[in-house]
């Protein structure tokens, strides 16, 4: 059986009269070789990712998805092969490329990532002055003054604010229920919580608001601000004696 790099050099080679413009040589190939053009079309949108709520949302791309569904088992499995066989030498290079081969793999990651509060908060889509309270009631004064936020520091920030607290982030194992968490929003307000706790109630939302504030009004969380991440909003739902199923 042909290895895909034989294979790809027998397409060109069959159909090279085929293949004369750059447009036409896609189309081949997506027809052909689906799995080049995944790797094609998630290095151009990896490019464009700036955090985990992006790296979700890119699982959801249909495009992607139509293609990896027609990869070939084979081409997949060699793509593994690949990737377990050549992973230390492909380590070794990236260490010698960027000088990285004295650093431990923490100071790696701290050189080659960091973001700052601000971007981070425009992903939750709050502003600075709202998520600084957020990192205040979940950090305390652990990030106040702090400008740059490296790998692990926004892995642990994101996931304070996105997941529940008995929840680790894994992106493979529960992708489908962070894609719904999404549809959902990344923030949350009063009125809110009052839609997830009073479905059938035939009071306005003035009053419910009202009797929400005086069941929470004791809750720093609930007081210290008007919107909330996931992780608190849950926190306040379930304070209330019900639940959020997202």
């Amino acid at each position: 059986m042909k290895r895909l790099d034989e294979e790809l050099i027998h397409f060109f080679v069959k159909n090279r009269e085929n293949l004369e413009t750059e447009e036409s040589t896609y189309i081949f190939l997506e027809e052909n070789f689906p799995l080049v053009s995944v790797l094609n079309l998630l290095s151009k949108d990896l490019m464009k990712v700036s955090g985990i709520a992006d790296l979700i949302k890119l699982s959801s791309n249909k495009k992607l998805q139509v293609l990896l569904n027609r990869v070939s088992d084979e081409h997949l499995n060699l793509l593994d092969e690949f990737y377990f066989k050549k992973k230390r030498f492909v380590k070794d290079v990236f260490y010698d490329l960027l000088d990285l081969h004295k650093l431990e793999e923490e100071a790696m990651k701290k050189k080659l990532f960091s973001t700052n509060k601000t971007k981070i908060s425009k992903e939750f889509g709050v502003d600075i002055k709202t998520f600084n309270k957020w990192l205040e009631l979940l950090f305390n004064d652990r990030f106040k003054g702090v400008r740059k936020i490296y790998f692990d520091e926004y892995v642990e920030i994101f996931s304070a604010l996105f997941l529940a607290k008995d929840e680790e982030l894994d992106l493979i194992e529960y992708i489908n229920v962070y894609k719904r968490r999404l549809t959902e929003g990344m923030r949350f307000r009063k009125k809110d919580i009052v839609k997830y706790t009073n479905e059938d109630s035939p009071l306005d939302i003035s009053t419910l608001l009202k009797i929400q504030k005086e069941q929470l009004g004791s809750n720093e969380f609930y007081s210290f601000t008007d919107i909330y991440p996931y992780s608190i909003t849950k926190l306040l739902v379930e304070e209330l004696g019900d639940e959020i199923d997202f």
